[in-house]
Parts: C-alpha cells; sequence; structure tokens
C-alpha cells in the first residue's frame, strides 16, 4: 500500500493548482512557483518541438503513471500536463540542449569573452553578422569549421564555441 492510499491524499502540494505562466515568465520562474501548467502553454519557455511528447512517451514505453511520476508529464483527457516540480529537473538533465544562455544586457565585446557553447543564433543578436552569413563560412572553410572558425553543426543546431570563435571574428573584423 503506498503512502497515499494509507493516508488518503489524492494529490500531492504541488498538484493542487492549474496556472498558466505570467507574461515575461520563464521556466526557471514558473519552476519556482511550482503548481501544474498545461503543456501548450509552457512549451515555448522551455524551447521544446511539440514531437518532444513523443520522445518522452517511447522513454517510458506508453506507461503514463510512471511518465507522470518520473517525467512529470501526462495526458488528461485531451490535454497534455506538465507537473513542473518533476517535469524541470526532467528537462534539465535529458532534454535541455547543452548551450548556454547569452545574457540579454550583455554587448557583443563581452560576450565574446564568455567561456562555452552558444546557439550560432543567439551570438549573432549580439554582433554585426547574421546566422546565414556565419553558416555559409563554416560550410565553405576549408578546414574544419569548429577547430578553425569556432562555429559547427550539433545535431539540428549550429553552435559557436566561444574560446575559438572569439579569434576568428577579431581577425575578420579587422581585415
Amino acid at each position: 500500500m503506498s503512502f497515499r492510499d494509507k493516508h488518503g491524499i489524492i494529490f500531492d502540494n504541488d498538484e493542487l493548482s492549474l496556472n498558466k505562466p505570467k507574461a515575461g515568465e520563464t521556466a526557471n520562474d514558473i519552476y519556482k512557483r511550482g503548481g501544474i501548467y498545461f503543456l501548450k502553454d509552457v512549451i515555448a519557455l522551455y524551447e521544446l518541438p511539440a514531437s518532444i511528447v513523443n520522445k518522452i512517451q517511447s522513454d517510458f514505453n506508453g506507461d503514463s503513471k510512471k511518465m507522470w511520476e518520473q517525467a512529470g508529464l501526462r495526458k488528461m483527457w485531451n490535454h497534455w500536463q506538465i507537473r513542473v516540480m518533476v517535469f524541470h529537473p526532467y528537462f534539465k538533465k535529458n532534454l535541455a540542449p547543452p548551450y548556454l544562455v547569452i545574457p540579454h544586457d550583455i554587448d557583443g565585446n563581452k560576450m565574446l569573452n564568455l567561456n562555452g557553447t552558444y546557439r550560432l543564433a543567439d551570438v549573432c543578436a549580439h554582433i554585426p553578422f547574421n546566422p546565414q552569413q556565419l553558416r555559409y563560412q563554416a560550410r565553405v572553410c576549408k578546414g574544419d569549421s569548429k577547430t578553425e572558425l569556432g562555429i559547427y553543426k550539433d545535431g539540428k543546431d549550429w553552435v559557436v564555441d566561444m574560446k575559438r570563435f572569439k579569434p576568428y571574428i577579431e581577425v575578420l573584423w579587422q581585415k
């Protein structure tokens, strides 16, 4: 007999409210607030494609109880819901891309001094180049664009290794 059955508990404390994200909230903000959300309302905050549901379902072999307890995701009638206190850690561990986020209040010069790997589109928002220009340079690079330019395709995402990208941009801009 489970703890819930033994004590007559149906809902955990974080399952008692169905919330909507407020304007300007991030995934971390809703995690701090807790509760249950409709997936359609928060999927953009987590930057996930809608097809992620299929991946999670296959990971749990369609076991909806296990999926709710371990991934915080389930379908209730016709709507997918997330239990953010469970989904958020699951997302961070299993689904989040390994790229860092560039602070919005940083300029291009400070950004180039950061370490780590970032999405190319995010990097281009801070410098006078667009992603198409830099993707083209990576494609026509005679050597390995990852080591020479710091720009490469990782799965379906174009990313920038800032340690290698900064010297490339410095030389390019000084020409």
